[in-house]
């Protein structure tokens, strides 16, 4: 075989070609294997920037792997001394994982510059594990922190960074709440504004706050009042029931008589969560119900659903005459007539033997 590489020509043989179609080969297949074992997202960078500085796209969770989870409790059990990049990113989104001291303090100490979509998982996983208290949750600390030092295009987390107390600090549900009725928004549209998880612990005390501030006011309600507590906020299917009970409680016991305490009353008698208590099937329905609060609900009710009603019956007609028997008699001269038994008008009739 001849070539012509500029003006010079050189002869290749052919074990000469077969070894340079090996050594390509061999150089595709290292890199493939390179590729592999590197994460998913570091294969199109562009792609992944591009990503980042899509508004309205929340980071998806990453697909489940057994092999990240042990990987961790090699990890914590000391077995192995560092973690996967990879793994790190997975975990993130692992709430019981990402919450713990040990996996916080080796992010803190690793140095890492976290992605979006990482810092995304952080921040659910840390919403996923929130509990009501006083003061910081040590791990949303920790978190914030790390969210604060993000300098990407994400509008997600640039969201999170614009009002660091009101999604990481204690007081943050509150803060949250207080905007959702001062500001008259949507429930759904603040939750996706601040890219809240509708199924969080977190959100449901952003409702809970938010329930509690308005029931505060229902002595003398206001109408905006009204239609953001009985149009957004109860009606949330996230509820906690025991919460929500609760919160019933305190707005029958508050409840004015007018149209506010009828549509109360409506909407308790409609939610299949409470129901009539007077009927025996929704006795559970009531059971975490405050015993005063209960006994003034069914006072605002008409009589037991079960008690038969009482009603004027119409005077009963006379009884009828008992009924007598007839009998015929002969009348001298008039023939045979009818007469009741007992009645002596005529005698009865006798055909015995005759004289004549």
């Amino acid at each position: 075989m001849r070539v012509t590489p500029g003006s010079k020509k050189r002869r290749i043989s052919l074990a000469e070609l077969r070894l340079a179609i090996t050594e390509i080969s061999n150089n595709m297949k290292s890199y493939v294997a390179f590729l592999d074992g590197q994460p998913g997202e570091s294969h199109l960078p562009n792609l992944a920037a591009a990503v980042d500085n899509m508004v309205a796209v929340f980071p998806k969770p990453p697909r489940y792997n057994p092999g990240y989870r042990a990987q961790w409790h090699s990890f914590a059990s000391g077995n192995k001394k560092r973690l996967d990049l990879s793994a790190v990113r997975y975990l993130c989104w692992e709430p019981a994982i990402a919450t713990s001291d040990h996996f916080l303090a080796y992010l803190w100490r690793s140095g890492l510059n976290l992605k979006s979509r990482p810092l995304a998982g952080l921040v659910r996983s840390c919403h996923a594990m929130w509990k009501p208290r006083q003061g910081t949750y040590p791990a949303a600390g920790v978190i914030k922190d790390l969210v604060k030092q993000y300098e990407g295009p994400s509008q997600v987390i640039l969201k999170w960074k614009s009002n660091l107390n009101a999604v990481f600090g204690g007081r943050g549900p509150e803060m949250l709440a207080r905007g959702l009725i001062a500001e008259k928004k949507k429930l759904n549209a603040l939750l996706e504004e601040w890219y809240l998880d509708p199924q969080s612990p977190f959100a449901r005390q952003v409702v809970e706050r938010a329930t509690a501030l308005c029931c505060d006011q229902f002595e003398k309600p206001s109408s905006a009042m009204v239609t953001m507590l009985f149009g957004e906020l109860l009606p949330w299917a996230g509820w906690d029931m025991a919460a929500l009970r609760q919160e019933i409680g305190e707005l029958i016991l508050r409840a004015g008589d007018g149209q506010t305490r009828n549509i109360l009353q409506k909407f308790v008698m409609i939610h299949r969560g409470f129901g009539d208590p007077r009927l025996a099937r929704n006795q559970a329905n009531w059971a975490g119900m405050g015993q005063e609060a209960r006994n003034r609900f069914e006072g605002w009710l008409a009589p037991k659903p079960s008690a038969p009603s009482i009603s004027r019956a119409a005077p009963a007609p006379p009884p009828a005459p008992p009924k007598t028997s007839m009998e015929r008699v002969y009348r001298q001269g008039k023939g045979w007539t009818v007469q009741r038994v007992g009645e002596a008008q005529y005698e009865a009739a006798r055909f015995g033997g005759s004289d004549t």
